[in-house]
């Protein structure tokens, strides 16, 4: 195998950086020269706001490497993390400030079961076990509707349609990847993590971004794909989705 051969990820990213515009390539002598000059104080806040700038650059090249096909479905196919409807994708070392949380409810049209089949086109998932749930709402993220099932222990996701969820984890968040009923499932827990939604168009929908702060686990079967948020811990959020069809 040639070197070429081996390194066709970064071939790809590479491939894909001359499709952007760069700025022009600022007068680095002179600002080391400036900086040489300062005062100890400045030279601290200085390093400080460099700092920042790393980490938002390293953000925003995640993102970047999330958002375009080629990067991202190699570098999810080479990690292993994915399943149908799903991208996964650790944050940069050093990126723990993730948005503040936002109440689903505050994204979704309040309904109820009958409601729900009739925008989804499909009856949602009921959870054996566990009763009705306590509200049933709506998601839409341009024209890619989730139901979401509010039950005491869990909020459970459900669609039948396209686009894909982009999963961002800091450092320290838990990855496992598991099969459940024959069907490849990741299990996230130990801290929060973002979700972003992207349309079919592979282009992130605006105001879909949330900060997750429960435990998550997904998994695509032949029937629909499902997002289980829950603070229930792995063996009985398993239990759960082995009853989905």
């Amino acid at each position: 195998m040639d070197e070429h051969e081996t390194n066709w990820e970064l071939d790809l990213l590479v491939a894909h950086a001359a499709e952007f515009e760069y700025p022009a390539t600022p007068n680095i002598g002179a600002a080391v020269l400036r900086r040489a000059a300062a005062g100890p104080g400045e030279r601290v806040r200085q390093a400080r706001r460099l700092s920042f700038a790393i980490v938002v650059v390293a953000i925003i090249a995640a993102g970047i490497a999330l958002a375009l096909p080629g990067p991202r479905d190699a570098v999810a196919d080479w990690l292993g993390l994915r399943v149908q409807g799903v991208v996964i994708d650790r944050l940069p070392p050093g990126v723990d400030q993730l948005p503040s949380a936002v109440d689903v409810q505050e994204l979704a049209t309040i309904t109820d079961l009958e409601g729900a089949a009739a925008l989804l086109g499909f009856e949602p998932v009921l959870v054996s076990g566990f009763g009705e749930p306590r509200s049933v709402l709506v998601v839409d993220y341009d024209g890619n509707s989730f139901a979401v099932l509010i039950y005491e222990e869990f909020d459970l996701w459900q669609s039948d349609g396209g686009g894909y969820f982009a999963k961002g984890l800091p450092p320290g968040t838990v990855l496992e990847a598991l099969t459940i009923n024959g069907f490849p499932a990741y299990w996230m827990e130990g801290g929060p993590h973002l979700v972003t939604f992207y349309g079919d168009d592979g282009e992130p929908v605006a105001g879909s971004v949330r900060t997750v702060l429960r435990n998550t686990l997904l998994i695509r079967t032949d029937h629909l794909f499902y997002r289980l948020e829950t603070e229930l811990g792995l063996e009985k959020a398993k239990e759960i989705a082995a009853s989905f069809p």
